[in-house]
């Protein structure tokens, strides 16, 4: 276990590797792990996939279960926001499922907190996200999303929705510190952390 402080000299003179390699210093990657198990093209295929289903399925779980639309224009809708976001279709690999996870996250821990495994669900949800999301790009719309959207519409048991979206914050602060101390550690030697 090593918490930061691992630099790269040929990097940046010197830089932390966990600020400068942000997307693959997590304990658990769901991307490392594709790519590690599957050749290559197949590892993109599955990544591509998973990252499209939940956009997908989010987007119409939201629009058909929750606003009500009717399922043409729910699938029509949820079609076209699965392939228009440019981070949710074509930098995934850096990015994660972040972006495209964030209908089916506000689906599940907003909109579902009243159903009896909540908590399960969440944590499992809360687990995959943290694997598959950057610190400084996905994961900031993912959270801010989920957090926004309390404010947009209440959820049956607001008490429920506050710990599953504090247990989703702590496994991601776990499954990220190397990468988080990094940027720490990296910021005191740059000019963007003194501004």
């Amino acid at each position: 276990f090593h918490v930061g402080g691992n630099f790269l000299h040929n990097i940046q003179s010197g830089g932390d590797y966990h600020a400068t390699q942000a997307f693959l210093s997590s304990y658990l990657s769901l991307e490392k792990f594709l790519f590690k198990v599957f050749p290559i093209w197949i590892a993109l295929l599955l990544h591509k996939f998973i990252l499209l289903s939940f956009s997908f399925f989010g987007m119409y779980f939201v629009l058909h279960k929750v606003l009500h639309f009717k399922k043409v224009e729910s699938l029509f809708v949820s079609s076209f926001f699965s392939v228009i976001n440019p981070y949710a279709l074509h930098s995934t690999i850096q990015h994660g499922i972040g972006y495209a996870a964030l209908p089916f996250a506000v689906y599940f821990f907003l909109f579902k907190t009243d159903k009896k495994h909540y908590f399960l669900i969440t944590t499992i949800l809360s687990i995959l996200f943290s694997s598959s999301t950057s610190p400084v790009h996905s994961f900031l719309p993912l959270y801010g999303g989920l957090i926004i959207s309390y404010f947009i519409i209440k959820p049956a048991k607001p008490i429920y929705f506050l710990i599953s979206t504090s247990l989703f914050l702590l496994i991601y602060i776990i499954n990220w510190s190397e990468s988080l101390y990094g940027f720490y550690e990296y910021g005191q030697l740059s000019s963007r952390y003194l501004s």
